[in-house]
């Protein structure tokens, strides 16, 4: 939910102490100590949480965090990943924010990380207040910053990266700078800056992500699109082939959230980037048609209701799968999911066969 969308006046008479920050018209002041009262407000209002924020700290928008925690849960809920889900915040800073909405909004059990000892002992203050110590956790992984992802048995994690290389860059970039002079942000807050900005630092977990192949879903926040580029060829040159880009726009502000794996589910995601494979094709499609083409094939499929789903172990349907007598291996096992006016991805360590696949199928519809 939108910060301007709430009645201010109606939260003000519950909450006196947004009074100070609202005139006579119902106008109500966004700058810094006024933002963070009313997030402070709608914590409360929308979330049973009560948090003191501080003015050293960010003051974090809850609309944002509450997109990207939806995005994930739709990638989750698409790739047929089960309750009970658990979740990593990587950088989790002064109030866990994203742990704490994660669990409120999907029950999700989560646990954050930070290198700073004041966000850490602010944010497990945080969790105790709020009766949450037992489902959340704030771990300090200042021995090691590096290792940004912990044994636990994770299905996700997440990171909200710093978005500038240095504190001169953060005070000399024109949206900071404008944001810096109404308080909307405080510049001393270092969870902002990282040396080689967000996409060095992306950069490092992509690459420390690779030590934990069980984990479902890796994911982390862009705040630049110049970052994706750089980003997908670190993901080519460790031989991952499962990634995609997901955009969102909150009001004038855009950001980008990559996902990668090193499983083979997928999920239904419309993504338009140029470099990126897509896993879902749109054609219009006879199902009744399609059902009779896959009878004679040597694959398992089966119809509920508007969708089939095909279950293969190899381009089966192919001229040189036939020509050179092949058997079905198991390894390149591949799921599709076919309706009326789709076929998509949702299995499968190959984009070859995929391509095979629709390729096949559009030319008998």
């Amino acid at each position: 939910m939108d910060l301007e969308h709430h009645d201010f006046r109606e939260l003000a008479g519950k909450y006196s102490y947004l009074k100070e920050f609202l005139d006579d018209d119902g106008h109500y002041d966004f700058r810094h100590p006024g933002l963070c009262q009313l997030t402070k407000a709608i914590l409360k209002e929308d979330h049973d949480i009560d948090v003191d924020f501080r003015s050293d700290r960010l003051c974090p928008t809850i609309p944002s965090r509450l997109e990207y925690l939806k995005i994930i849960n739709h990638v989750l809920k698409e790739c047929g990943i089960e309750e009970p889900i658990r979740g990593l915040d990587v950088g989790t800073g002064a109030y866990a924010i994203y742990p704490i909405l994660g669990y409120k909004k999907y029950g999700w059990t989560m646990a954050g990380t930070d290198i700073d000892s004041e966000s850490i002992a602010n944010a497990k203050s945080v969790l105790k207040s709020n009766r949450l110590n037992e489902v959340l956790d704030v771990i300090d992984v200042s021995a090691t910053p590096d290792e940004f992802f912990q044994d636990g048995d994770y299905n996700f994690t997440m990171c909200n990266p710093p978005f500038f290389n240095s504190r001169d860059e953060m005070l000399g970039n024109s949206s900071f700078k404008e944001k810096l002079s109404r308080g909307s942000v405080i510049a001393s807050d270092n969870e902002l800056v990282t040396i080689g900005g967000e996409a060095e630092f992306v950069k490092k977990l992509i690459e420390k992500s690779v030590g934990f192949p069980e984990i479902d879903w890796f994911s982390s926040l862009l705040g630049k699109k110049s970052s994706i580029e750089p980003l997908i060829t670190v993901l080519n040159e460790i031989g991952n082939k499962n990634f995609f880009i997901k955009d969102y726009q909150l009001g004038n502000t855009k950001r980008w959230i990559l996902f990668w794996s090193f499983r083979y589910k997928r999920p239904i995601i419309e993504n338009d980037y140029k470099k990126i494979d897509p896993t879902i094709v749109r054609f219009d499609i006879d199902l009744g048609k399609i059902e009779q083409l896959l009878k004679d094939l040597p694959l398992k499929f089966q119809k509920s209701n508007d969708e089939i789903t095909v279950t293969t172990n190899g381009d089966v349907w192919s001229r040189s799968f036939r020509r050179k007598k092949q058997k079905p291996n198991e390894l390149d096992k591949s799921i599709f999911k076919i309706r009326k006016h789709y076929i998509y991805w949702n299995y499968g360590p190959s984009i070859k066969i995929f391509q095979s696949f629709h390729t096949y199928i559009k030319k008998h519809s």
